[in-house]
C-alpha cells in the first residue's frame, strides 16, 4: 500500500470517527440532561465483583468496540506498543434490532475467520502474512489462548483479572453488569420516546455472575449502584444508540481499514518478543 493511500485511508477513519463522536456526544449529553439512568426504587443488595471471568465467555454474544473505544486506543497509540493489535483484531457484528457495529471476537471465532479471510486473500500475500501474524501475536500474548475456547481472545485464565487489557477494555466490559434493570432503570422520557423508544427490562434475567457476589438480600429486588456507576451506563448506552442512529453511514468495513493502517505495526510486534500489556 502506497504512502498516498495511507494518508487516504487515515483521513476517511478520522472523518468516520468523528462523525460517531459528534452523534455519541449529542446522544450523551440529552441522556444526562434528562436524567435517563436512573437506580432501581429501593435497591438494597449490594454487588461485588469476584473476577470469575463469566462474562468474558462469548458463547452467546461478543463484547461490542464502541468508536469511544477506538478513540481511546488511538489516542494511546505512541505509548502503548499494544493498541495495533486491538484496532486489528475487530470484526463487524450484527445485532437482533439489525443494529451493525464492531466487536471483539473470542478465540475461537478469531481462529476460525481469520482463517477463512486468510484462504479469501491468496492472492494478497500481505494480507495473509498480517492476519497470520496478528494470529500469532495474540498467542504469544496470551500463554492459554486455545482455538477451540468461547472465551475472548484477550481473557487469560491465569491472570488475577483475566483481562490482558484491563485497562484499555471496552466500555461494555467496563459496565457489566451495571447494565441489567436490577441495577439501574432506564426511563425515557415522554418526548424523547419517539427518538430512543423503549427499553424493555426482564428483572428475572439476571447476568452470569455467581450468587455470591450479592449480598444483603435477594438481586432480583434491586442492586444498590452509585452515581458514577450510572454514568457509565449511560455512556455505553449513548454508545450503542450511536450505531443505530448512524445506520446509513456505514456502509464501509472500519475493520478491514484498520488493519490496513496498521498492518506495518502489526508486523513490528510480532519481532518484538516483549510487547507490555495495557
Amino acid at each position: 500500500m502506497t504512502k498516498e493511500n495511507n494518508i487516504e485511508l487515515e483521513d476517511y477513519l478520522n472523518s468516520w470517527l468523528d462523525q460517531m463522536m459528534e452523534v455519541y456526544g449529542g446522544i450523551l449529553k440529552e441522556w444526562e440532561e434528562f436524567d435517563i439512568v436512573k437506580p432501581v426504587p429501593g435497591a438494597h443488595v449490594e454487588f461485588n465483583c469476584n473476577n470469575c471471568g463469566k462474562c468474558c465467555e462469548f458463547v452467546n454474544h461478543w463484547v461490542w468496540v464502541y468508536p469511544s473505544d477506538m478513540v481511546k486506543w488511538l489516542q494511546n497509540l505512541n505509548s502503548e506498543k499494544i493498541i495495533p493489535l486491538l484496532l486489528g483484531t475487530l470484526f463487524p457484528v450484527q445485532d437482533y434490532d439489525d443494529v451493525i457495529g464492531y466487536g471483539l471476537p473470542s478465540q475461537k471465532a478469531i481462529y476460525e475467520k481469520f482463517n477463512q479471510f486468510i484462504k479469501l486473500h491468496k492472492k494478497s500475500k500481505h494480507k495473509q502474512i498480517v492476519l497470520k501474524s496478528i494470529l500469532k501475536k495474540i498467542a504469544q500474548i496470551n500463554s492459554t489462548f486455545n482455538k477451540n475456547s468461547d472465551y475472548c481472545i484477550f481473557y487469560n485464565a491465569n491472570s488475577d483479572q483475566h483481562c490482558l487489557i484491563y485497562d484499555f477494555r471496552p466500555i461494555q466490559c467496563q459496565v457489566f453488569p451495571l447494565d441489567y434493570p436490577q441495577f439501574t432503570s432506564i426511563e425515557i422520557p415522554e418526548n424523547l420516546k419517539n427518538k430512543y423508544g423503549t427499553f424493555k427490562d426482564d428483572n428475572e434475567d439476571l447476568p452470569v455472575c455467581p450468587k455470591e457476589t450479592y449480598t444483603n438480600g435477594d438481586p432480583l429486588k434491586g442492586i444498590m449502584v452509585s452515581e458514577d456507576e450510572r454514568d457509565l451506563v449511560a455512556m455505553e448506552k449513548a454508545n450503542y444508540l450511536t450505531s443505530y442512529v448512524t445506520k446509513d453511514w456505514q456502509d464501509t468495513d472500519i475493520s478491514e481499514i484498520l488493519i490496513e493502517i496498521f498492518s506495518k505495526e502489526i508486523l513490528k510486534l510480532v519481532e518484538e518478543k516483549n510487547v507490555r500489556k495495557p
